[in-house]
């Protein structure tokens, strides 16, 4: 009895170190710009700015951001926005951070007139978007973008931290792969491709 109890905590333990692979996960603390996309193409935005408490109150600026979200989705959906959250960090700090959720990348680019796609790279190219250009991965080696139409890239020209739905195996000129596995795109000049692994 005791052999299955250790066998079924084990195997527990091992599925839920397997369902932690993959992308990156945002820290619990943000305090820079930064998009999170989830494997259904939906979109978590950390949106960062100084916080003057001279002429801002945080519930002023949690109503506006909510108002300027609800008159968004009147054209857009009821679901294409939600403010999540508005929070000074660190806790009590100078900075504030409005957590935004939109519902996938078409309600992001909307919302905050910045370019942003997830899709696989054969998607791209039936967008619009030149896939015959050359990535860096980790090891600094170049990675033909179309190599494998059916992968998936993220592409955006927003400057943030991006933490995608699976690793980050290459980059455009100027992108950064970060140690905890986001890429900055904060460097970069124009449009910032993000080939993943699956």
């Amino acid at each position: 009895m005791k052999k299955r109890v250790l066998a079924a905590v084990c195997i527990c333990f091992l599925l839920m170190m397997l369902a932690g692979c993959g992308g990156a996960g945002v820290p619990d603390t943000v305090e820079t710009t930064t998009i999170c996309i989830d494997k259904k193409g939906g979109v978590t935005y950390y949106l960062a700015g100084a916080f003057d408490r001279e002429y801002y109150q945080l519930e002023e600026l949690t109503s506006m951001a909510e108002k300027e979200a609800a008159e968004f989705c009147v054209s857009a959906g009821a679901s294409a926005v939600k403010v999540e959250k508005v929070e000074l960090v660190p806790e009590g700090g100078d900075k504030v951070v409005i957590t935004y959720r939109f519902d996938g990348c078409e309600a992001f680019e909307g919302f905050n007139n910045s370019g942003l796609f997830y899709g696989t790279v054969g998607e791209a190219k039936d967008a619009g978007y030149a896939v015959d250009v050359v990535l860096t991965n980790e090891k600094g080696e170049e990675l033909p973008l179309n190599a494998d139409m059916d992968r998936r890239v993220i592409i955006t020209d927003a400057k943030a931290l991006v933490y995608c739905p699976s690793k980050a195996t290459g980059v455009s000129v100027g992108a950064a792969l970060k140690e905890d596995g986001s890429v900055d795109t904060t460097a970069a000049e124009g449009t910032v491709m993000i080939l993943l692994k699956k």
